[in-house]
């Protein structure tokens, strides 16, 4: 750590106004350039500034004079020097800052005083002072007397405590506040749909007659070939014949046989052989069967059974159940009349020599009178008409749901024509019924958009894509409610009340009952058609039984009440200080009427409990001026600017106490002894106990109610040869003094040779001896202790003189401090330890953390901070000594926690 530069052996040094006194010291071999600077980087500037002979040394020899005052200097602290990293000079000396060192702490040397000469009793040691100034020394001397006076003369003062004071508050309750709704029942909504009745569906099947068959026979009677014609297979019917005489051939006419209306004619061949054959008829077309020998043609016959073309219409797809039928000429078709055999009957066009046709498809579809026939592949039928078919309707429902589950009312009506206020009959017991006007020939409409919303009886339509529906009316379906509901939370998720009432007529007093054993009831006034009201800022504000409406934009409600709140109350708290964190006692009452002697109870671990009148409907008092003073159990009330309060009481506070002091100073500053009485009962004897090594103790009697009587000049207790005498007691409060401890050693320290200005004193019981704690007289600022011997004695020798030396140690530079002696070079070195510090050159100095430093500025101790730096350009003169160097670099604010110092020579 750097470069040794000497050694010197322990010794010591002091200094005076006009001499510097250097012992111990040795010779040393030097080994810096600059001998010059280290005179001037000596650590306290007076051992340098106040040495006159070292002074005039350097103006014949400046270099051996300063190698002489500074080496017998730091010889006195028993040190090393040594060259340091950051370039500076550095030297070893005990750390006294009371904790371990911190690099770049600016300190000063410790000083300790000491007598320099008189005490020829050695009756004092142990010197100590705080405060020592230029103000309050003789450049650094000061002078002290040893007294055991044979009289001695003390101060008192007596002083009734301050009042016990306490503050208070009143405080309403804040109002009880709930949260109302508002809100109309959602519309009932029903769903229905509008179905067209599926077509009729007829069936119909064409047939035509099958061809007449008649039997022949062609045999000869005798000689004479005959033709007999037969309508059964079985040749048992004749019913017609002919013959030719002979067997030559020839036509043959067939006369009609039995009534049977039929004849003909036919050509037969000569020479005939038997043979017998068939007829078959069809549209007068005979197509004639057998005759293997084509013995016979020519075949007419007149008089057959007319082929039929036969049309059926039935009502099933079996066509078991047959609804009309006609039949026509095959051979011409036409028209059909299609009688009816069950309701329906009709007409239709046949072509001419129709084919059968039985399909399955074939079928007439009925729709409102317009009938659409299918199958006829043919297309043979034509002109379709039928009379006395279902009538096609249209249907009307109306549900509960939208999956049109729950059926509540139906009607239908002729869809061809449609119809007004078609009727919607209740269905299932639903208790809702209707009507509607339906346009004729409307369309099926089933969507999920077809609603009814009912509000107030009035029904808006949704959905009715074809415009199928109009003027519908309902019957039955719920009243529409309007529900208010008071809560108690502005999330409205605690019901407290609540009712309903007819939303189209609205009500007066519209009752609010009790939800979930809640104990609040109401009632309000709503108005008709009222507006859903449910915005956060709807409440009622509950104040001493007062409702205060807020929100209700549209204004919806009026004439509010609300039973079973809580009460309003007001409460009264007192407290032990004025920012009313320590409660003390507190009660309450009815706000609305204010009470008597309204108790308020102790709040533990307090003791203090009250009692007060508070007036009805009080206003809230919380102002710091509300104070309850009590003094001798006197209350006196301050603040209650409203008056509010009246007749306090008050039980369990501190009675109020009379402190009685002995001093040995007339400032007051030195406690001997005192007594604490009741101020309002006083007492006799009573023991004056002491505060100090002095051991001084007394008794004396104090009247009640005694007035204040501060310490003072005047108020004395003057004792010679064990008699005490009392002067001032301006109030006559005290008697019957007794004082112990009276004979003492006192000391008294002065700032002149003179001794006639006192800067600090103090004594002690002289038969003991001790420390005595001197304090500081006159405002001087000085104070200290001393050790003294049992039963000294007198000592006021003009050489009793005190001074200060500089010990081996060092201590950290007080804000805005002087005498900078150097900068801690290395850290964490305990206390009482040798510490390397640096006193010339350059050294890294802590600077005052918020404290920016410019570069080339001076650098002197902090403002803040004790052992830190800060900067400063221009110094005022009277803050010269407080300079450390100047800086070598700029340091910002929130930067390093150092700053490079060249230090100054001093």
């Amino acid at each position: 750590m750097g470069t040794d530069l000497l050694t010197v052996t322990p010794a010591w040094v002091e200094h005076s106004a006009n001499r510097l006194a250097i012992a111990g010291w040795e010779s040393i071999a030097i080994n810096h350039p600059e001998l010059s600077v280290l005179l001037q980087t000596m650590l306290g500037r007076e051992a340098y500034a106040k040495d006159a002979a070292a002074t005039a040394q350097s103006t014949a020899n400046d270099a051996h004079a300063h190698a002489v005052a500074a080496l017998g200097y730091l010889g006195s602290l028993g040190t090393d020097m040594l060259a340091t990293d950051d370039d500076g000079l550095a030297i070893k000396i005990k750390n006294r800052t009371g904790a371990a060192t911190v690099k770049g702490q600016v300190v000063q040397l410790h000083r300790t005083l000491r007598e320099m000469s008189g005490d020829a009793g050695a009756q004092c040691s142990a010197w100590a002072t705080a405060g020592e100034s230029e103000a309050n020394t003789d450049a650094g001397q000061l002078y002290f007397d040893v007294t055991v006076p044979n009289t001695v003369t003390y101060y008192y003062g007596g002083l009734t405590d301050a009042p016990t004071v306490y503050h208070y508050h009143g405080v309403t309750d804040a109002p009880t506040v709930y949260h109302y709704h508002g809100v109309t029942d959602a519309p009932t909504v029903y769903h229905y749909e509008g179905v067209t009745d599926a077509p009729v569906v007829l069936y119909w099947e064409l047939t035509v007659d099958a061809p007449v068959v008649l039997y022949w026979s062609l045999w000869l009677d005798g000689a004479d070939a005959t033709v007999t014609v037969y309508s059964d297979a079985a040749m048992t019917v004749a019913v017609a014949e002919g013959a030719l005489v002979g067997d030559g051939g020839g036509a043959i006419v067939l006369a009609e046989v039995g009534g049977s209306g039929i004849t003909g004619t036919v050509t037969v061949a000569a020479g005939i052989t038997p043979d017998t054959g068939t007829l078959s008829i069809l549209d007068d077309v005979i197509t004639e069967g057998g005759d293997s020998l084509a013995q016979c043609s020519l075949w007419t016959i007149v008089g057959e059974a007319q082929t039929m073309t036969t049309v059926n219409v039935y009502s099933d797809a079996a066509k078991t159940v047959l609804e009309c039928t006609g039949t026509v000429d095959h051979d011409t078709g036409g028209a059909i009349v299609l009688a009816a055999t069950g309701a329906i009957s009709g007409t239709v066009t046949v072509d001419a020599d129709a084919v059968e046709d039985t399909d399955g498809a074939n079928t007439l579809s009925c729709l409102d009178d317009v009938i659409t026939p299918a199958g006829d592949a043919l297309g043979q039928l034509t002109l379709w008409t039928v009379v006395g078919e279902a009538q096609t309707l249209y249907t009307v429902n109306v549900y509960d749901d939208l999956a049109h589950t729950t059926l509540l009312c139906t009607g239908t009506v002729d869809h061809d024509t449609g119809g007004v206020a078609v009727v919607l009959a209740e269905f299932g017991g639903s208790g809702i019924s209707g009507t509607v006007d339906v346009v004729a020939s409307a369309v099926d409409s089933t969507a999920n958009a077809n609603t009814l919303s009912i509000l107030d009886d009035a029904i808006t339509e949704g959905g009715d894509a074809g415009a199928a529906f109009a003027n519908w009316t309902i019957a039955g379906e719920p009243q529409t409610m309007y529900t208010v509901t008071v809560y108690d939370d502005v999330g409205h998720t605690t019901v407290l009340c609540q009712g309903t009432v007819d939303h189209s007529t609205g009500g007066a007093g519209v009752v609010l009952a009790e939800v979930g054993g809640s104990g609040i009831s109401g009632t309000v006034d709503v108005a008709a058609a009222a507006d859903d009201s449910v915005a956060d800022g709807n409440t009622l504000s509950i104040l001493d039984d007062v409702i205060t409406e807020a929100g209700d934009a549209t204004n919806e409600f009026l004439n509010w009440a609300i039973a079973g709140e809580p009460q309003t109350l007001y409460t009264v708290s007192v407290y032990d200080d004025v920012a009313h964190t320590t409660l003390l006692a507190q009660g309450t009452v009815d706000h609305d009427t204010g009470g008597i002697a309204v108790v308020l109870a102790a709040v533990p671990p307090s003791t203090v409990a009250l009692t007060v009148d508070v007036i009805a409907s009080a206003t809230d008092s919380t102002a710091d001026g509300n104070t309850l003073s009590i003094l001798d159990d006197i209350i006196t009330e301050g603040g209650d600017a409203g008056n509010c309060f009246a007749n306090w009481t008050c039980g369990g506070y501190p009675p109020t106490m009379y402190t009685l002091s002995v001093y040995s100073d007339d400032a007051g500053a030195h406690l001997l002894c005192h007594v604490v009485v009741d101020h309002v009962a006083g007492g006799a004897g009573l023991v004056l106990a002491s505060d100090s090594a002095e051991l001084v103790t007394g008794t004396v009697d104090v009247i009640a109610l005694a007035t204040d009587d501060a310490v003072a000049a005047a108020n004395t207790l003057t004792i010679t040869a064990g008699v005490l005498v009392e002067a001032g007691d301006a109030g006559g409060c005290f008697s019957n003094w007794t004082i112990a401890g009276s004979d003492q050693t006192h000391v008294y320290v002065y700032m002149d040779a003179a001794k006639t200005v006192v800067v600090c004193h103090g004594s002690i019981d002289n038969t003991t001896g001790g420390t005595i704690t001197l304090a500081a007289v006159g405002g001087s600022g000085l104070t200290g202790t001393v050790v003294v011997i049992p039963a000294a004695i007198a000592d006021a020798a003009a050489d009793n003189i005190l001074s200060y030396s500089y010990g081996g140690s060092f201590q950290l530079t007080p804000a805005n401090g002087d005498d900078v002696a150097g900068v801690v070079y290395e850290a964490g070195v305990a206390d009482g330890a040798d510490t390397w510090v640096t006193i010339a050159g350059k050294a890294y100095v802590l600077r005052e953390p918020l404290s920016g430093i410019a570069a080339s500025s001076w650098v002197r101790t902090g403002a803040t901070t004790p052992g830190y730096c800060e900067s400063e350009w221009d110094f005022a003169a009277a803050r010269a000594q407080q300079q450390i160097g100047y800086a070598l670099e700029r340091v910002a604010a929130g930067g390093a926690a150092t700053v490079l110092v060249e230090l100054a020579r001093r």
